[in-house]
């Protein structure tokens, strides 16, 4: 938990959403994912500051362009469904790849959907598997082989 968090949602300290907006604004400029994410969320739903998807799809790709796995899958989201950009499915999918590149076991599971569907990128079953694969060897286990959700 940050010290922006805790700002934000008066996690042991008073809510106050203007210094969470300046803690993650910090922790952004100085590289982090965490914060580019969490300053991108305050846009996306106008906590502490005016209203900008476009703003918040930024921040949520920088995120992603420096390997921060939840960014990409944020990004992924806004491209697929043209919240605060252009719609587009190609684009949408090369950010949730980034997002398994950089061993986020979320986005390998939408990739392998993606993969499956053919959305954004042409059908394949092979990758379908593979990328099942690397989401259950990264620890989502719904994408294992043998899962039983209810056991």
């Amino acid at each position: 938990m940050t010290l922006g968090y805790m700002y934000e949602y008066g996690r042991g300290v008073d809510h106050n959403h203007t210094r969470a907006f300046e803690l993650y604004s910090q922790l952004c400029e100085n590289g982090s994912g965490i914060g580019c994410v969490n300053l991108g969320r305050l846009y996306e739903i106008a906590r502490g500051v005016e209203w900008d998807l476009t703003k918040a799809v930024s921040l949520y790709v920088e995120a992603c362009e420096g390997g921060y796995g939840p960014g990409c899958v944020e990004a992924g989201k806004k491209y697929g469904r043209g919240f605060g950009v252009e719609m587009d499915k190609s684009i949408s999918f090369e950010y949730y790849k980034k997002g398994c590149d950089s061993l986020y076991p979320l986005s390998c599971s939408v990739v392998s959907y993606l993969y499956k569907t053919g959305i954004g990128v042409d059908k394949d079953p092979d990758k379908v598997k593979i990328y099942d694969q690397k989401a259950c060897s990264l620890g989502l286990e719904l994408k294992c082989p043998g899962f039983k959700p209810f056991n």
